[in-house]
């Protein structure tokens, strides 16, 4: 059992493992060449004696936190959780913590949440969020930011991932209609997020091309938060 009040250093889990204090090093690491053999003597060696490596003078001495801060705007919804889970649990396989922020789509808790992080020295940002833009003093900090599911609105290059929304809503709204649907609804929130106005447009294109085909879509809603537009309801038959 390990001494809590006086943990073993690196020096000493060399000394029991039998190797020189290098080859601890890269195996904590996991850079350069070490053989299966040593490496498994050397973690066994620091599971006994429980040696917990000073992540703060690694992080002077690296200059990085092997932090990441993830910002979502609502952890309760499935497809933001099973995101952060994925991207935790990547990035735990890297030696990466995460620090996960819930934003609630509040735009001040959200920069908010960019300044705390920054303040905590990550090493970058994740961000999904429905708002469209990155305070300008956030990004001159210099802390790598990568946006999820929306293009920032900013006067510089911040990188972002996304689908093609605009081919996704074409797609299926070309589908609903080979299917023989007529009244397609079409139902977003009240966002401005690009996501939205891309669907919008993916949705309208097919709509278009199949009326270019003599293809007639006799009407169709457009509903926007529960709020319907556009839409002439259909008339009830007379029953003989």
């Amino acid at each position: 059992m390990s001494d809590t009040s006086n943990p073993p250093s690196i020096r000493d889990i060399a000394e029991i493992a039998g190797v020189s204090v290098a080859t601890v090093s890269r195996v904590l690491n996991k850079k350069g060449k070490y053989s299966a053999t040593t490496e498994k003597r050397v973690l066994a060696v620091v599971n006994s004696c429980g040696y917990i490596s000073n992540m703060s003078a690694k992080s002077l001495r690296e200059a990085r936190s092997h932090t990441v801060g993830l910002i979502v705007p609502n952890v309760t919804n499935a497809f933001f959780s099973q995101l952060a889970y994925s991207i935790e649990t990547e990035l735990f396989q890297r030696n990466y913590s995460v620090f996960i922020c819930n934003s609630g789509t509040d735009a001040d808790k959200e920069r908010d949440y960019f300044r705390t992080l920054i303040g905590k020295c990550v090493d970058g940002i994740l961000c999904i969020s429905d708002l469209n833009e990155i305070p300008s003093d956030i990004l001159d900090r210099g802390v790598p930011i990568v946006c999820i599911d929306r293009r920032p609105v900013v006067d510089r290059v911040v990188p972002w991932v996304g689908n093609d929304d605009r081919a996704a809503a074409f797609n299926a709204t070309e589908l609903l209609i080979r299917k023989g649907c007529r009244h397609i609804l079409f139902i977003s929130s009240h966002h401005s997020a690009h996501t939205r106005f891309d669907r919008d447009k993916g949705y309208r294109q097919a709509l278009d091309a199949q009326r270019s085909q003599q293809i007639k879509i006799k009407r169709y809603a457009h509903v926007v938060e529960g709020h319907i537009l556009d839409f002439k309801p259909r008339k009830k038959r007379r029953h003989p």
